[in-house]
């Protein structure tokens, strides 16, 4: 599912592994609905970027171990069958992007990263990273909110989200990951073809309101009547829409992950 990047010994090969499956999304955009199409039309996939670095170069940030909750589970999130993944770690990266009402609004990088067998039984190392951005406006839910800090990231592929549930009083926190592919399948439902099919918008997933990249969840409704992310008035620490769990993290070091 998720762009990846592979190390043997020496050599870096880099591999792009993506599963299209997805539930469909609720259409809480304003307006009325554009007017369904003679017949369906093939949606355009984003065509993943190559990761620059590799497993030897330096990290920023904050990394735990992450916990998965099964092998199949976690096949699910790589898109392929695992054999047997070790050292899977979330790696947090972010930097302070600004206040927003009196709180400080965090963006950077989220990543996965493991081992595995690969071609002729040899360890490979896998790597998958998700980006915010830096726009304040658009990043305004990356804060805490209710003890907890639920963050949204995505690559050309899908989203990952982040919940920091607890953070003890040594710094460490604890927490879980989750992830949804863009649900393609969208594109071919009747009665409705979504405009948005044929290219992804420059807003993030989590500000797009309908279509296959909408990958909202916390969300309550706004004054215009819209259904957007709102983590002031959902107190909830588990996703719906889509949203499945990779696995479940403690000790990712506070000052290390937000650059503290």
């Amino acid at each position: 599912m998720k762009r990846v990047t592979l190390k043997i010994k020496t050599a870096v090969l880099v591999s792009t592994l993506a599963i299209l499956v997805g539930c469909p999304s609720k259409d809480n955009g304003a307006g009325a609905p554009p007017p369904p199409a003679a017949t369906p039309t093939t949606p355009t996939v984003p065509t993943p970027t190559t990761p620059t670095d590799t497993n030897t170069a330096a990290k920023a940030g904050g990394e735990a171990v992450l916990q998965i909750d099964s092998i199949t589970s976690f096949s699910e999130y790589a898109g392929r069958p695992l054999y047997n993944p070790k050292d899977v770690k979330v790696r947090v990266n972010l930097q302070n992007l600004g206040s927003w009402y009196g709180q400080d609004v965090y963006g950077g990088e989220l990543a996965i990263s493991y081992n595995d067998l690969g071609p002729g039984g040899r360890d490979q190392y896998y790597e998958g990273r998700f980006y915010s951005g830096t726009d304040l406006n658009e990043n305004s839910h990356k804060r805490f909110a209710h003890g907890m800090f639920r963050g949204f990231f995505e690559d050309s592929l899908g989203a990952a989200l982040i919940v920091i549930e607890e953070t003890d009083d040594l710094g460490l926190m604890s927490g879980s990951v989750y992830y949804k592919n863009w649900n393609l399948a969208v594109c071919n439902s009747m009665p409705f073809f979504y405009p948005e099919c044929n290219d992804k918008s420059q807003a993030k997933c989590w500000n797009i309101l309908r279509g296959p990249y909408d990958c909202r969840t916390f969300v309550a409704q706004n004054s215009d009547g819209k259904w957007v992310v709102d983590i002031d008035k959902v107190t909830s620490s588990v996703p719906s829409d889509g949203y499945k769990r990779i696995g479940r993290f403690e000790g990712l070091n506070f000052a290390k992950a937000f650059n503290k």
